[in-house]
């Protein structure tokens, strides 16, 4: 028989060596860095590019964080921003080998450290307690610093981007210069006409550049290149062409001259360009600079662009919900992985595209370049006109797959011919075999900013924008890729931890299909209906006659009411067999992760519970 008070000293014992073993580890853990990363794309290890940057430093870059974490007004959500952030540094450090030199700062009020992230550039950001907290960074090496005047958990995705690409710019003496030739303020606009209601308030500014170019500034010396521009400077390292409209014929030369010099090029023609048609609402000249083709520089290059012709394609539609209804827009594309070509460096890592009304491009029979497809269509795609580009209904009832894969932007290599033989004395070079290459993307209203950024403010007012999808990175990286930079590819391709739904996704696309002409057919009767009984009403709405109908009117009223309730019911039960089988799978896929953890919990606790219990039965 055992004895209790034996029995309990046993237990007391057990019970405080488990709380010291509790205790030790935890001390250790402190004391400790392990971190470890299970995240099936790795995403919270540095990348190999951060890495080969940070191991090629030759002098001490100094990083400082200032945060305010003694202030007990803090947010809790900046916080553990600023805990992550933290960790983050810490990795930096370690892959550094002691080159980075990070200090922690808490910039109370009054204080010395408060004073240096003023002079620093770090923007302190106002409580409703009145009270000013920080939450930035400043990096500096030798004379050169880089700051990020407010780290926003929002932008969470793009930190370890954000401070690479700082370290690489106080690290780096030199900065390439990329020349735009472009119809399109991309770079922004130096005149704008205030209007009455802008100079009265006193907040007139023309607008700024587009936000992926505004990016490219930080990184690279941009230079706007006119569109009747006589020639292209030798120190333009690459050159971009977006929507050139009006580029004049020496210009045009120019650029010919400047690729055969051994230049790179990356050249963006729109169909239908999304910006100028808003644009031309208010400003007449933009319907000029709706489509773009440049048949002399094509032709030479063995390619065909028809600029009357977008891409339509179910697989990459995009789908939006209105109040009463869902819109499917076969001509505006959200590309996954199926249009992505995963084997080039400019795409391996981007997860999504987003064009709008973009063409397509072919090879001419007897090309002799080089092509590499770098973003696709699906097999369940057409070729439709311009002028349907904006009539998702009509397209989608229309619809019919092509069976063909059209390429929407691609790389060309190889033996560049002259776009201008017949230049005589102007023409310098006629040919070059060398590493020249053009890039050629059949869409610019993917780097227009309500494409690719979305506006919001964070809790304390600030302005800041996220990114919609990998429109932004695409453009950076091709400009990287080109211009012999491929050290940020990596790390600008880090832009999302979240993993879509692909089965969801695909049951979408194929409900879609399934269903779509039925409803548009019960929409298109449903309007008819509506109209018909609306046009009754009218012709009896008169003062003495006001909805007093003959009984022919009354019993055409009465089946055409009946045909609307019965199109309505129909309609909707239709559109819950669209959205039914989605729902269960997203349903299921909820309680999955409800009750997935605790089951394994129970299961792993009644095992422990069973084994101990066979354990005392044996002894």
């Amino acid at each position: 028989m055992r004895n209790p008070s034996r029995t309990m000293l046993y237990s007391a014992a057990g019970i405080a060596t488990a709380f010291i073993l509790v205790v030790a580890v935890n001390i250790i853990a402190g004391a400790l860095y392990v971190r470890g990363d299970l995240t099936a794309d790795r995403v919270f290890t540095l990348s190999d590019s951060t890495k080969k940057i940070i191991s090629e430093i030759n002098a001490p870059v100094h990083i400082r964080f200032y945060y305010s974490k003694n202030n007990p007004q803090t947010p809790g959500n900046i916080k553990s921003f600023a805990s992550r952030v933290e960790d983050l540094l810490e990795e930096y450090r370690m892959a550094s080998h002691g080159v980075l030199k990070i200090e922690k700062l808490d910039p109370a009020p009054y204080s010395d450290a408060e004073d240096s992230a003023t002079m620093e550039g770090i923007e302190s950001q106002l409580l409703s307690s009145g009270e000013r907290i920080y939450c930035g960074m400043s990096i500096s090496c030798l004379d050169k610093s880089q700051n990020l005047p407010f780290l926003s958990p929002q932008k969470e995705n793009l930190l370890e981007y954000e401070i690479t690409r700082a370290i690489w710019d106080v690290t780096h003496d030199v900065r390439k210069t990329v020349g735009v030739i472009s119809a399109l303020p991309v770079l922004g606009m130096n005149k704008v006409q205030p209007t009455a209601e802008s100079i009265a308030s006193g907040k007139f500014a023309p607008p700024g550049p587009w936000i992926p170019f505004k990016e490219l500034e930080d990184t690279y010396e941009i230079r706007k290149i006119p569109l009747d521009a006589e020639s292209i400077g030798s120190d333009i390292n690459l050159l971009l062409l977006v929507q050139p409209v009006g580029m004049s014929a020496k210009c045009m030369l120019a650029v010919d001259q400047y690729l055969l010099r051994g230049g790179r090029l990356i050249v963006m023609l729109d169909p239908v360009s999304l910006y100028s048609i808003v644009k031309s609402a208010t400003d007449p000249s933009y319907r000029e600079t709706v489509s773009c083709n440049l048949p002399a520089f094509l032709n030479a290059w063995g390619i065909k662009f028809n600029n009357n012709i977008v891409v339509a394609d179910m697989t990459f539609a995009t789908r939006i919900d209105m109040p009463q209804t869902k819109i499917t827009y076969p001509s505006i594309l959200d590309i996954t992985s199926k249009g992505i070509n995963r084997s080039n460096t400019v795409t391996a890592l981007l997860e999504k595209i987003g064009l709008v009304f973009a063409g397509f491009f072919e090879f001419t029979e007897g090309a002799t370049l080089k092509k590499e497809v770098l973003i696709h269509s699906t097999a369940d795609s057409m070729p439709v006109s311009s002028f349907l580009a904006n009539r998702p209904e009509m397209l989608v009832r229309n619809f019919s797959p092509s069976g063909k894969v059209f390429d929407m932007a691609v790389i060309l290599r190889g033996d560049f011919k002259t776009a201008f033989p017949d230049a005589g004395k102007n023409l310098l070079r006629k040919s070059i075999s060398s590493n020249s290459a053009v890039v050629l993307v059949a869409d610019t209203d993917f780097l227009f900013n309500d494409v690719c950024v979305q506006f919001s403010k964070d809790q304390f007012g600030r302005k800041f924008y996220v990114r919609k999808n990998d429109n932004v990175s695409f453009l950076h990286n091709l400009v990287g890729y080109l211009s012999g930079d491929n050290t940020m590819i990596n790390i600008r391709g880090r832009q999302t931890i979240t993993r879509p739904f692909l089965r969801i996704g695909a049951l979408k696309s194929k409900s879609e299909q399934e269903y779509k002409n039925k409803i548009l057919d019960l929409e298109k009767d449903l309007i008819q209906t509506q109209e018909k009984i609306n046009n009754l009403q009218k012709e009896n709405s008169g003062r003495y006659s006001k909805y007093v109908f003959s009984p022919e009117q009354q019993t055409e009223l009465r089946k055409f009411q009946e045909k609307s309730v019965a199109a309505r019911k129909e309609l909707k039960n239709l559109r819950k067999g669209l959205y039914g089988s989605i729902d269960r799978i997203e349903n299921t896929l909820k309680w999955l992760n409800i009750s997935l953890v605790p089951a394994i919990v129970i299961i792993v606790g009644l095992s422990w519970a069973a084994a101990v219990r066979r354990r005392s039965s044996s002894k």
